[in-house]
């Protein structure tokens, strides 16, 4: 695979640099539509329950 940003398998966006992936990692973008808004729900309910 050649070096850049992918899914590392855990849903975080890594950098891969050809060999090995990297600490660095990308913040994940939020969905938009009716899909983000109801995952931004769902976060915030599991969130306050804690």
């Amino acid at each position: 695979m050649q070096p850049g940003w992918y899914d590392d398998g855990t849903g975080t966006t890594r950098w891969w640099d050809g060999q090995k992936w990297s600490d660095q990692v990308q913040p994940p973008t939020p969905a938009s539509g009716l899909s983000g808004v109801i995952d931004r729900i769902q976060a915030t309910m599991v969130f306050e329950r804690i």
